[in-house]
């Protein structure tokens, strides 16, 4: 699994002269390297304490911290009034620390100047808990080991003792930001909130629950033992039932999240199936964003990550077989998956699949204002290999295999890792497009840590093992000497952010303009907005998530089969008064890019009819993989769209033709003489059809399910899955194309005939002596389709003189599609606007223009 990753990437050995040091200290203190804790604090960035963990055997442990003014690590001592030898703990607790030595029960606070505070005689065996941000909220409590039942006593104020016997409980937390503590019994979950006029929230029968911030996700097991789910909102007090499509056991909740005013779940059903759910334009109401469809092994990491710093960008890991995973990327909450660009620092592009192990991620290695870059790691045997992006995740660059985490120091100007022999580091100053490698140590330490100093320099500290066990390595590295001035605004380059799947570089009607430091030059970007510009653009269905009831599948979305008993939609009267809907996907509201008001009650739902429920699909095909592409309108995104890959069952042959039911969602795919019959989602296959000669090509009508397909022997052939009637449309066909929305077939015939069929008469055919390839006939329209063998698209006036001059003629085209009054040209992936063809004859020296 990791031979392709290893791409020998090269970082030459800079050999920095003592006019140019990177080292500016190098220390060796007293400590056993091997039970070194490091804690720092969001509320006093710039303080950074190392502990070596006070227990029988260090009962003298040592405690550090970094003095910026001196550029040196200095030990710290506590005046208490019992002497103390070393800690147990040193928690961070709004602007100050709390310590804990169980060697003389003594605990106490101390401030940024490390002066000790509030000094309390702490009991053995008892844990300590504190609020991360109200120092003066904490517990102390202890858990029996048989039924894990805590009792604890709770502390409102340091200068008030502790309310014994406070609570009994089976899980607690402090929430962050606010004077809230959230407490789990038996039987129920309370809520304390310690704000002015507010009562706190109490939910019965609670069996778990999991927290983000101030969002609670309440887990009830019912008498199914399934599991039921209830959202609390503890900023208001709030609280709602998760809605799911009625036929949905759920069996495990895996993950829980939340982000610009939406839901994520990442939860286990009876069968087994693990899926994401995100909410909808209805409050509270889920839709399957994606599932795997291969049996996993319950060991590995199966997880989303949520970037809460772009709306709707998400990564998720979905499994190539039982061992494998690999991760795509979603732009717009998960409707739709795209698989993101890997570049080593030569711009070769890797071939396989990398597969991100989200555990790794640490936000604190990126600096803030950095929105558009992150880091994440691929694992490998005996190391990681990493990857950076600089453009929101649409692509990577690798950076060399480390045997530590990867750190972008602050103003974006330097990548630093240790190298796999850490006696070396590798950095890069122009975004990872080349490294350099500098060695540090001779004896190729054990690495603990390698952080970032403070937030206001270009400083790194790396804490190694020392030249004994007894001792730590503390050395810092300062890249000032390299790049020591700002940018100016003329060293900045404009790009826009991608935002694949959603329109190319549109979302949600914002097309949005980057800048970002010129990498080949050194300077240190201290830009705390990176958004030059916010143009409008068009705002499209395919921005939000399926409506409740519906699923994606791929770049559509298709009923959900777990909502039972589906119903034919609403169809509208000419006169109604009822809102007009595409079904599956979300009406906009008729002035801004939001939901309809219609979708933010579930009632108001059964108001909305439908006058077409249809969508145009375009598939296309690559060697490995297939992908489809909604077209829309107005049309002038479609040669903007990325195209969303269909992920296939296992079985499913790529390389043979392929039809899709998409009112079923099945897929039928011809391989060893059957045709065989796939699901969307899930695993099942049937053999439906034997049929000895080889098929070339095949489409299916939904509408009155036959079959249509191209043999070797050059029969075009329709089946009726109705009758199972077999019938033979016309001998020696080349080629054919199936419009959906025309309900008509075009077909091709070796003497250069081109032929139409209606399913009603028999095929109509005229010969002409011309150079045809493909052709595609247009009775509604009174034009003709035809590509010539030279990849000449000529588009004609009249379906019965196929020798008349073209009104318009496409260069180098490969294949094409009709819809309505528009064509896609594959090799552009551009739009053709067929109604504002000029009816005069065009010249062929005149050269075509296509808006």
């Amino acid at each position: 699994m990791t031979s392709w990753l290893i791409t020998s990437i090269s970082t030459p050995t800079n050999p920095l002269t003592a006019q140019n040091p990177l080292t500016f200290f190098d220390e060796e203190l007293e400590g056993v390297a091997e039970k070194l804790q490091v804690v720092r604090n969001d509320h006093l960035p710039d303080i950074i304490i190392f502990y070596t963990k006070q227990d029988e055997t260090t009962q003298n442990a040592a405690v550090y911290t970094y003095k910026k003014t001196v550029h040196s690590f200095e030990a710290i001592t506590f005046s208490t009034q019992k002497s103390i030898t070393g800690l147990d703990s040193i928690t961070p607790t709004g602007n100050k620390f709390f310590c804990t030595s169980f060697l003389v029960s003594v605990g106490f606070f101390f401030n940024e100047n490390f002066e000790v505070q509030n000094e309390e005689t702490i009991i053995p065996r008892y844990q300590y808990l504190w609020h991360p941000d109200f120092p003066h909220l904490g517990l102390r409590y202890r858990c029996n080991r048989k039924d894990s039942v805590c009792k604890g006593d709770e502390k409102k104020s340091n200068e008030e003792g502790y309310k014994a016997n406070w609570h009994t409980f089976r899980k607690i937390d402090y929430i962050s930001k606010l004077p809230i503590c959230i407490t789990l019994t038996r039987t129920s979950l309370s809520v304390e909130d310690f704000r002015e006029g507010f009562r706190g929230v109490f939910v019965r029968l609670a069996t778990d629950y999991i927290m983000i911030k101030d969002k609670v996700l309440v887990i009830y097991s019912n008498d199914t033992k399934y599991l039921s789910l209830t959202i609390v909102d503890l900023f208001t007090e709030t609280q709602a039932p998760a809605k799911f499509p009625k036929l949905l056991n759920i069996k495990e909740v895996k993950q829980f999240d939340y982000a610009f005013g939406n839901y994520y779940l990442l939860l286990v059903d009876s069968s087994l199936t693990t899926c994401l759910w995100t909410t909808t334009a209805t409050p509270y109401h889920f839709v399957r964003s994606a599932c795997y469809n291969t049996a996993v092994n319950t060991l590995m990491e199966s997880k989303f990550f949520l970037d809460k710093r772009t709306d709707g960008l998400l990564y998720m890991n979905f499994p190539i077989n039982q061992k494998e995973h690999w991760t795509l990327r979603s732009t717009n909450r998960g409707r739709s998956w795209h698989e993101m660009k890997f570049f080593n620092t030569d711009a070769w592009k890797y071939s396989q699949r990398v597969h991100f192990k989200f555990s790794l991620h640490d936000s604190l290695n990126i600096p803030d204002n950095s929105e558009s870059i992150d880091i994440h790691y691929h694992p490998l045997t005996d190391g990681l290999q990493p990857f950076i992006t600089f453009d929101g995740g649409y692509t990577w660059r690798a950076v060399p295999e480390t045997a530590s985490k990867v750190i972008l120091l602050n103003y974006r100007s330097v990548i630093i890792s240790i190298d796999r022999d850490t006696n070396y580091i590798n950095y890069s100053l122009n975004h990872a497009k080349s490294w350099s490698r500098l060695k540090l140590f001779e004896s190729k330490p054990k690495v603990f840590y390698v952080v970032k100093l403070s937030n206001d320099d270009q400083k790194v500290l790396i804490v190694a093992s020392g030249s004994n066990p007894q001792k730590i390595r503390f050395k810092g590295i300062d890249f000032s000497n390299l790049i020591n001035r700002d940018c100016e605004n003329s060293e900045y380059k404009d790009w826009y952010l991608p935002k694949s799947g959603s329109g190319g570089f549109c979302y949600r009607n914002e097309k949005i303009l980057m800048t970002i430091r010129n990498s080949e030059i050194r300077c240190l970007d201290k830009k705390t907005d990176h958004i030059k510009q916010k143009f409008p653009c068009t705002c499209s269905s395919d921005d939000f998530p399926c409506t409740f009831g519906y699923r994606p599948y791929s770049a559509i979305c298709v009923p959900e089969a777990l909502s039972g008993q589906i119903h034919e939609p609403k169809k509208c009267d000419a006169e109604t008064s009822d809102q007009r809907h595409h079904p599956g996907y979300v009406k906009l509201a008729e002035t801004t890019c939001t939901p309809d008001i219609s979708y933010s009650d579930a009632l108001k739902l059964s108001q909305m009819c439908v006058n077409d429920e249809w969508t145009n699909i375009l598939i296309l095909h690559t060697k490995y993989k297939m992908y489809m592409l909604r077209i829309l309108t107005p049309v002038s995104d479609i040669g903007e769209k990325e195209p969303s890959p269909i992920e296939l069952q296992e079985n499913v042959n790529i390389n043979t033709p392929i039809a899709f039911d998409f009112q079923r969602q099945l897929l039928y795919n011809y391989h060893d003489q059957h045709i065989r019959q796939f699901k969307f989602f899930g695993t099942s296959e049937a053999r439906i059809y034997f049929h000895s000669d080889p098929i070339t090509d095949m489409v299916f009508d939904s509408i009155s399910r036959v079959l249509i397909f191209l043999t070797s022997k050059r029969q075009l052939k329709m089946l009726s899955f109705l009758t199972n009637f077999r019938h033979v449309i016309h001998e020696d066909v080349v080629w054919f194309k199936y419009s959906f929305p025309h309900r008509l077939i075009s077909f091709v015939t070796s003497r250069k005939s081109i032929c139409h069929w209606d399913f009603l008469e028999p095929p109509k055919c005229a010969t002409q002596n011309l150079d045809i390839k493909q052709a595609f006939i247009d009775l509604k329209k009174t034009m003709t389709f035809v590509l010539t063998s030279q990849r000449v698209l000529k588009i004609k006036n009249s379906v019965t003189d196929f020798t008349a001059q073209s009104s318009l003629n496409i260069n180098d085209v490969s294949n094409f599609a009709v819809y309505g009054d528009h064509i896609l040209n594959r090799r552009s992936m551009r739009v053709v606007i067929t109604s504002d063809i000029e009816t005069r004859p065009r010249e062929e020296s005149e050269p075509a223009t296509i808006p």
